[in-house]
């Protein structure tokens, strides 16, 4: 019995490890099943997304792309190999060429394909070219420019800077009361990439802004009067027209060889050539030809697609050594823009409307870093509306948000801190400015300036704290006539006088 006992129970367990066997095999075939039928189907969705990027970047020159942050890649390995455009969350939207986006999948990142809206239509000829409402065809921009050189022929001048790689032109106006005195040179660009276009239409707006308001307002005087202003409204114009001369809702963001303009300078990190290009693109070359031939010590570039001025340093994580003042003016220009935009306007990216370059995302090859690092000079990326493409009946609107900011920015090239401002500002002051006096200095209630060349009849007075923010304007008045600060508080202020079309700068100590 002991035996037969043994042989049965022998005899299920035998029958319970063949049964055991069957559904682990089972179980194994059904998950790799699932596996094959998974990657199948997750291949025939790449293959399927990676199809419709060749064809819009065949129809485009480029195509947009949603990618999830990675986590085991940096932003830094990211934008080595594509134009990153935002990084909005844990979301990235990027712009790839044909090149970048055969790189890119080589890495097995998920991702999805962005359609860019096409609207099929051109632009009418508007029936005058000073009507802000509408973007402007390439031959009327053109007419524009060029009316400015016509109707204001002592301040302002129309320079080609160069061409692009179909031949438009890439121009500047030149605005300046007397362009024979060395004066500070500051410089606004605007849409490198194409279909950013709202500063576009701004700059040539500021441009007749501020040819019409010299001598009529006082702050716009002092610029023109004190600066050798440069504006280009369009960097990239073949990208922008696109679809012909005649139309920008087919706009592209890089340039007609299909690069990234703002990621094609000379990188502090990178080097020579960042984007792997062996030549740099014509249009960088006529902004690095300009860059070299004039030290402009302040600029700024303008862009869409997020609302936040973007200060130095886009390629590296430490701080820019002058970082208390880029965030000053910084803040300057957000805090205004948001006081006057829409409710919530400038604050998609950060609350304060303003980002470290590096903290937001990284990039190479930007004209930002370009000239702050390889010029000395002072350059912030300034994104001035969520939408890419600004529809035209909200034009005006973000013209009104914006306005007062691009001349308090152009401000701090008078009036602004830093070793670099102030020496290039010494050279278009007065060798006198010793025989200047201000009686009493410290003082509280007013102050007398004495000694100035000749004694002119009315001086114009701009006083600002020692952040630079302006805190007084005083026109046309008279040389020998108290000024008075009995309002302001406690602290040191520079004063800069205009006398004659020359400038004074003197320090003021006010007690209380």
């Amino acid at each position: 019995m002991k035996n037969i006992t043994a042989k049965s129970q022998s005899l299920r367990e035998i029958q319970l490890f063949d049964l055991c066997a069957f559904a682990s095999l089972r179980l194994i075939l059904f998950v790799f099943f699932i596996f094959q039928f998974t990657s199948f189907y997750s291949q025939e969705s790449i293959t399927s997304k990676s199809t419709q990027g060749y064809e819009i970047i065949k129809s485009r020159g480029e195509v947009v792309l949603k990618i999830a942050k990675p986590s085991n890649i940096s932003l830094a390995q990211i934008t080595r190999m594509l134009s990153i455009d935002k990084v909005k969350n844990d979301t990235i939207y990027a712009y790839l060429n044909r090149k970048e986006f055969i790189s890119f999948l080589k890495l097995n990142i998920n991702f999805n394909v962005v359609e860019t809206p096409q609207i099929v239509r051109t632009l009418k000829l508007s029936g005058s070219i000073w009507d802000w409402n509408q973007y402007p065809t390439y031959g009327e921009y053109v007419s524009m420019m060029d009316s400015f050189a016509r109707a204001y022929p002592s301040l302002c001048k129309i320079i080609t800077a160069g061409k692009s790689v179909k031949g438009h032109n890439i121009l500047f106006a030149r605005i300046s009361s007397d362009t024979t005195r060395i004066k500070p040179k500051v410089m606004y660009s605007s849409s490198m990439h194409g279909d950013e276009i709202a500063g576009y239409v701004l700059m040539l707006r500021l441009i007749e802004y501020l040819l019409k308001n010299y001598k009529s307002n006082p702050l716009v005087t002092i610029l023109v009067d004190s600066l050798e202003i440069w504006i280009n409204p369009l960097a990239n114009p073949d990208g922008t027209y696109k679809g012909g001369d005649n139309d920008i809702f087919q706009a592209t963001r890089l340039n007609a060889d299909s690069f990234d303009l703002n990621r094609n300078f000379p990188d502090p990190v990178e080097g020579t050539h960042p984007d792997g290009d062996a030549v740099y693109e014509p249009e960088t070359n006529v902004m690095m030809a300009l860059m070299n031939k004039y030290n402009f010590i302040l600029s700024a570039n303008f862009h869409s697609g997020s609302e936040v001025v973007n200060y130095p340093w886009d390629s590296r994580p430490e701080m820019h050594p002058d970082s208390t003042w880029f965030r000053y003016i910084s803040n300057e220009y957000a805090d205004t823009a948001q006081s006057y935009g829409r409710p919530g306007y400038f604050t998609d990216v950060d609350p304060s409307g303003i980002t470290d370059g590096w903290a937001w995302y990284t990039v190479f090859g930007g004209r930002q870093d370009y000239m702050t690092y390889f010029h000395n000079g002072r350059e912030v990326t300034i994104e001035i509306d969520e939408t890419k493409m600004t529809p035209e009946s909200e034009l005006n609107n973000l013209w009104n948000y914006n306005y007062r900011s691009f001349l308090h920015y152009l401000q701090h090239a008078i009036y602004g801190i830093g070793k670099i401002v102030r020496t290039s500002i010494k050279s278009g002051l007065s060798e006198n400015e010793s025989k200047i006096g201000i009686y009493p200095n410290p003082c509280n209630q007013f102050f007398l300036i004495k000694g100035l060349d000749k004694q002119p009849n009315k001086i114009d007075i701009i006083i600002t704290d020692i952040s630079g923010k302006l805190v007084r304007i005083k026109s046309k008045i008279n040389s020998d006539e108290p000024v008075f600060v009995d309002d302001l508080s406690s602290g040191i202020y520079f004063m800069t006088i205009k006398a004659d079309a020359i400038l004074y700068r003197k320090e003021i100590i006010i007690t209380k």
